[in-house]
C-alpha cells in the first residue's frame, strides 16, 4: 500500500528512507518510536519493531541504506533516491509531510 502524493503512489519504505535520512544515524527503537510520535504514524502504521524491520530489511537488500555499529544511515545510492523523491514531490509537500 502506497501514499499518494499528487498523481505519484510512493511506497511506505520510501517514507521510512526519507525519516531515516532526516535523522541519519538512527537506531530501530528510536526510527519505530520517531514514526510513532510524529506525523508519520498516518501513513506508517507499524504495530511492533519487527514490522518496521522487515521494510528496513529490503532498504538493506536494496543497498539504500546500511548499519553501522547498530544505527541506520542512508548510502549514497540512497541520497539519489531520497532526492528525486523530494524533488519530483515538492508541490505535494512529501517533506513536511514526512519529515515534520
Amino acid at each position: 500500500m502506497g501514499i499518494e502524493l499528487g498523481k505519484k503512489s510512493v511506497p511506505p519504505q520510501l517514507i521510512i528512507l526519507v525519516v531515516i535520512a532526516k535523522h541519519n544515524g538512527v537506531t530501530l527503537r528510536q526510527l519505530f518510536e520517531s514514526i510513532k510520535q510524529q506525523h508519520h504514524s498516518y501513513v506508517l502504521n507499524y504495530l511492533s519493531v519487527d514490522e518496521l524491520s522487515k521494510d528496513l530489511n529490503v532498504l538493506h537488500l536494496l543497498g539504500l541504506i546500511q548499519e553501522i555499529d547498530g544505527k541506520y544511515v542512508v548510502t549514497d545510492r540512497g541520497k539519489i533516491i531520497v532526492e528525486k523523491i523530494l524533488r519530483s514531490n515538492k508541490n505535494a509537500s512529501i517533506e513536511s509531510k514526512t519529515l515534520g
